[in-house]
């Protein structure tokens, strides 16, 4: 019996290699948009409607207030100062959005994200936003052998640079 076993899961171990895909190498921005779209979105944002909705999100990004009460309210505006840097370029933007991730939290970490559905936004939002400031770690560390250790670590510590310390979870 204990050889039948032994061939079975060498078998199904086996067929499961052969089955594996490979995932293609990841790319940042890729949620809502990809490198290659930033140049037309800067071309959208002159005409309307977009150049009303991109001076709301100017707007926001330009009156972040230095406390916040909720963490819902953080992620937006980490997110809305991610995508003022993507197409501005402006440095301020993105260190200003890394500061408000890094206050973010989670509730096993003692945040409180209010209702179930405030959750899964918070976590979407922040999602976006990584992904958006993805590249400016990539560009202020050329040496890194991984640029999501900007970001995350083990996803229970701290992991420290010079000008970046996010605590995810």
């Amino acid at each position: 019996m204990f050889v039948v076993i032994y061939i079975i899961l060498t078998c199904c171990l086996l067929f499961e290699q052969a089955n594996a895909q490979s995932l293609s190498k990841e790319e940042h921005p890729s949620l809502l948009f990809f490198d290659k779209d930033i140049p037309e979105l800067k071309k959208r944002i002159k005409r309307e409607p977009y150049i009303s909705w991109w001076q709301t999100v100017l707007n926001r990004a330009n009156n972040t207030p230095e406390n916040f009460t909720n963490e819902r309210s953080k992620v937006r505006y980490a997110k809305s100062l991610a995508f003022c840097w993507l197409i501005t370029e402006k440095e301020e933007y993105a260190i200003r959005a890394i500061e408000l991730m890094q206050v973010v939290k989670f509730p096993p970490r003692g945040g409180d994200l209010g209702e179930p559905h405030n959750e899964g936004e918070v976590v979407a939002q922040y999602a976006v936003a990584y992904d958006w400031l993805h590249s400016y770690a990539s560009i202020k560390d050329t040496n890194a052998k991984n640029q999501d250790a900007y970001f995350f670590d083990d996803c229970s510590s701290v992991q420290s640079y010079s000008f970046l310390k996010i605590l995810i979870f």
